[in-house]
């Protein structure tokens, strides 16, 4: 997961179905990113759904027009505008980088379990 891809179909459809299981059982979610820095590439960003609100909106109207709102022109995508919502619902997130080293990634895992 990188910042700049944020809100992508596969963003939709994965907190889509964190919303149905929400919907279906009072569980405690945890959103681990598993972040990576952000690069120059632009393959990830696969956000012309949000442009075929006929096609995707039904699915989940609510999640769809949340997503077109927060990267509404000029807004840099981030997942820490999702965040700051209640789309997720209740959810806790996790958002620290998840490092390259090994090392460093096992005290990531720590933290996370923590």
């Amino acid at each position: 997961m990188k910042n700049q891809y944020f809100g992508d179909i596969n963003d939709y459809r994965k907190y889509g179905l964190i919303r149905a299981v929400q919907a279906e059982a009072p569980l405690k979610v945890l959103v681990a990113w598993m972040l990576t820095p952000n690069d120059n590439r632009r393959d990830g960003e696969l956000r012309s759904y949000l442009r075929e609100p006929d096609r995707w909106r039904r699915f989940d109207p609510e999640l769809y027009e949340g997503l077109r709102d927060l990267l509404k022109s000029g807004v840099t995508p981030r997942v820490g505008l999702i965040e700051e919502t209640a789309l997720l619902g209740t959810a806790n997130y996790f958002s620290k980088i998840v490092p390259d080293a090994a090392d460093p990634r096992k005290v990531w895992a720590q933290a996370l379990v923590k």
